[in-house]
């Protein structure tokens, strides 16, 4: 039987207290910060741990001295102590994409840890006068690990608990008088695969921009005109521009191939392409998928973004690594004073701009620079345009059909259910054929050629057929640099006065 050292126990009350608070604290805020409801979250756990504690202490009540005969199982339950302090917050949040249960999983965890602890707390405890003169230690404890949890990171903190761990368990072996077990073998054992497990797991980061979302934040920053923020839930992405959602992993070739396939395709083999906007890379990772293109000229609008694209493991395998490929020449300059000053003739022009949500992206949609690019292209030329949604803001969606046609190009509308972006529509227009034969030739094209995952010749025939459209849009005018329209028209969409 141990033999109970006074001394080494008012440290490890210390400790004892000091770590019970950790893991609350610890749990309590990652709870808090993916599921939002801090009264009740801090509540559960608390009552959780609470109860746990107490069920483990009248155990080792119970069995005090079948468990303490057996040395091995007592030096475990103290040794279990490390991986739990040191590894639940970082699993807490590595799991939070993976699971419908986050709430329920923690539960299991806060009691867990008190179960643990309550068991060893019966097992050092034997005399209600230590008890007593023990509890100060424990609450000074407490008030330790509060203050240091204001005004440490998370990080810091889940380190500080890792070292907090290894220390109790060693004041919790001195105060029992553990000898028969070769202690620092086993020790150095258990530390070994925290440390590997704290590695492994990633670091914690909190983002103000959480609360706006449901999936795990894992990326938020400002870039040059946009705030980016990357999601994840499972194995899937989301990438929002200023809060709105711009692709998602889930669904995004239902926006992209149907944007470049048919403009590759109708162009016969095109070599010189040039893309405004895109700095996603993902229409370009399309374009890229044809051997015969020679060179691609990416004028962009936000060059942070385009790092980060470029940079970002995640939008790396997004759009394939698009931005390394030795054919793309990435420009920073605005398309119209690059256009009037450039001489190369272009087979397909893509404009994967964002929506006209403001004063400076109607530039994109306007008439001048749709006269610039007709100047550009060769004969058998393609033009393609993102056009936003023809059934939420129809009469923007043809005021850029109006003003592309009103630049000499015959159109015609193209129109996609992107699962995530919801209904989605690009308008493609040609040089050289009437807008009859345009139709007729999009509805022929076959991809058989080109790895694609959704578009085919089935496809193309429902791109390609609208119903009626849900507002009259006779009135429509061109949209031009000196009457940006398209911006009114599009923040009011289809909603009435």
């Amino acid at each position: 039987m141990f033999k109970l050292k006074p001394g080494y126990l008012y440290i490890a009350s210390f400790i004892y207290g000091l770590a019970t608070c950790a893991f609350f604290l610890t749990t309590s805020k990652l709870t808090i910060y993916f599921l939002k409801n801090a009264s009740i979250q801090k509540t559960v756990i608390g009552f959780c741990m609470v109860i746990s504690i107490f069920l483990g202490y009248l155990i080792a009540r119970q069995l005090k001295e079948s468990i303490k005969r057996g040395d091995r199982l007592n030096f475990y339950l103290k040794l279990s102590m490390i991986p739990l302090l040191t590894l639940t917050p970082l699993f807490i949040y590595w799991i939070v994409p993976y699971t419908f249960y986050l709430s329920s999983i923690v539960y299991v965890l806060a009691s867990v840890f008190g179960l643990i602890q309550g068991t060893l707390l019966g097992l050092l405890f034997e005399r209600k006068t230590l008890v007593r003169n023990t509890s100060f230690f424990f609450i000074l404890g407490i008030a330790m690990a509060a203050w240091l949890f204001s005004f440490l990171s998370i990080n810091r903190f889940v380190d500080l608990v890792a070292i907090i761990a290894c220390v109790e368990v060693f004041f919790m072996i001195m105060a029992s008088g553990c000898k028969k077990i070769d202690v620092s073998s086993n020790l150095l054992i258990v530390i070994g695969i925290s440390l590997v497990g704290r590695f492994y797991f990633e670091p914690i980061v909190f983002y103000d921009r959480q609360s706006l979302y449901d999936e795990k934040v894992i990326l938020s920053e400002p870039t040059n005109h946009y705030w980016v923020t990357l999601t994840q839930w499972y194995n899937d992405h989301w990438m929002y521009l200023n809060n709105n959602l711009q692709l998602s992993t889930i669904d995004d070739w239902l926006y992209y191939e149907p944007m470049v396939h048919p403009a590759m395709h109708l162009a016969k083999e095109p070599k010189n392409i040039l893309i405004l906007g895109g700095e996603t890379g993902c229409a370009l990772r399309e374009v890229l998928k044809y051997d015969f293109v020679e060179s691609v000229t990416l004028i962009e609008i936000d060059s942070e973004l385009r790092r980060l694209a470029s940079d970002n493991l995640i939008l790396q395998e997004m759009n394939q690594r698009s931005f390394q490929d030795g054919r793309v020449n990435v420009i920073s300059r605005d398309p119209i004073g690059f256009l009037e000053k450039d001489s190369s003739v272009y087979d397909v022009v893509i404009i994967d701009a964002p929506d006209p949500a403001n004063i400076q992206m109607n530039v994109f949609y306007s008439l001048e620079l749709y006269q610039l690019i007709l100047a550009r292209l060769n004969d058998s030329g393609v033009l393609v345009t993102q056009a936003g949604s023809p059934y939420f803001a129809t009469k923007a969606f043809r005021v850029i059909e109006k003003t592309m046609a009103a630049a000499g190009f015959s159109t015609e509308a193209m129109h996609n259910q992107v699962l995530s972006l919801g209904e989605w529509g690009w308008i493609i227009g040609s040089p050289s054929l009437n807008e009859e034969q345009l139709e007729i030739q999009l509805k022929r094209l076959h991809f058989d050629k080109i790895e694609t995952k959704w578009i085919n010749n089935e496809s193309m025939q429902l791109l390609t057929s609208f119903g009626k459209d849900l507002i009259p849009v006779d009135s429509i005018s061109v949209n031009s640099l000196s009457d940006p329209i398209l911006h009114h028209l599009y923040v009011k969409g289809n909603w009435p006065d």
